[in-house]
Formats: structure tokens, C-alpha cells, sequence
């Protein structure tokens, strides 16, 4: 089989293809197989003891409380972002938007601004409403000079 045939077909079916192999997996059941392979993995048991004193020794330990990250996570995407950087770089958390229309666009946010500053309008033609309809349009205007946040707010 040659360099390039090696890399177009799966691994698997160059192994069934083998005649003799083939031959030999469809005589032999499964769990027999499978009995095979494990016997085919077990050590000598003078050297399993030492593998497992070595790994006693020198394997991997649970951590202490004290050496963990905290436990706060920045996003809304469902991952645990260790810091806002990741969070920023994350695909799913820069999806949703953060304004207030709730909009996933600066579009809507923009026009959630169009929509405060009529409605502050209507209102302010009466004569009760003046302060209401400023109020409205003050908002409205706070909130395109103010710089929006990026995130949801640090919780931990």
C-alpha cells in the first residue's frame, strides 16, 4: 500500500482488509477478543508492584484548596473563563450584547436611543410631562456618552 493510499483510507479498514486478519477476527467472538487484549497488557506482578510503589511516590496528588484558581467566572456562555481577557476572546460571550434594548447588534441599541428620545418628546408637550419627557431624554443621551460595560459584573 503506498504513501498516499495510507492517507486517504481510515486506519480501521486498511486492518480489515488484511486477509489473514480479516479472517482470523470473524472466527474469534468478541468477548474472547476482548479477554485476549487484556491478558496480552498484564504485567509481570513483581513489576506492577513497583509500578504502583513509584506511582505512590511520585504520582500525581490531588491539589490542596489553597493551590486552586479561584472559583469565579467571567462570560455567560456557560465555560468558566478564568479572567475577562478570556472572556473577551471568547466567541459564544462576544455573541450577546450588553445594551439596553437587550439587542445583539449596536443597531438596536441605537435604536432603543431613537425610541427614548420621542417618547421623551410626546411627553414633554404637556404641561406635567416637561420634567418626565427631560428625564427620558437625559437617559437616553447619558447613555450614548457613557462607555457600556463589557462583561456581566465580577461575581466572587
Amino acid at each position: 500500500m503506498g504513501f498516499i493510499t495510507r492517507r486517504i483510507v481510515p486506519r480501521k479498514v486498511r486492518r480489515l482488509a488484511h486477509p489473514v486478519r480479516a479472517a482470523k477476527r470473524a472466527v474469534v467472538p468478541k468477548p474472547v477478543r476482548r479477554a485476549l487484549g487484556t491478558t496480552r497488557n498484564v504485567t509481570h506482578p513483581v513489576s506492577a508492584l513497583g509500578y504502583s510503589a513509584e506511582r505512590a511516590v511520585f504520582g500525581p496528588h490531588s491539589k490542596s484548596q489553597r493551590a486552586r484558581t479561584p472559583a469565579s467566572s467571567y462570560g455567560i456562555c456557560g465555560v468558566r473563563h478564568r479572567s475577562m481577557a478570556t472572556a473577551a476572546k471568547c466567541r459564544k460571550c462576544r455573541r450577546v450584547g450588553y445594551s439596553p434594548a437587550g439587542g445583539t447588534s449596536p443597531g438596536k441599541g441605537i435604536l432603543w436611543l431613537v425610541v427614548l428620545i420621542v417618547l421623551g418628546a410626546i411627553f414633554a408637550s404637556g404641561p406635567v410631562g416637561v420634567t418626565f419627557g427631560a428625564m427620558i431624554i437625559a437617559s437616553g443621551l447619558l447613555w450614548l456618552v457613557l462607555p457600556r460595560r463589557k462583561g456581566p459584573p465580577h461575581s466572587g
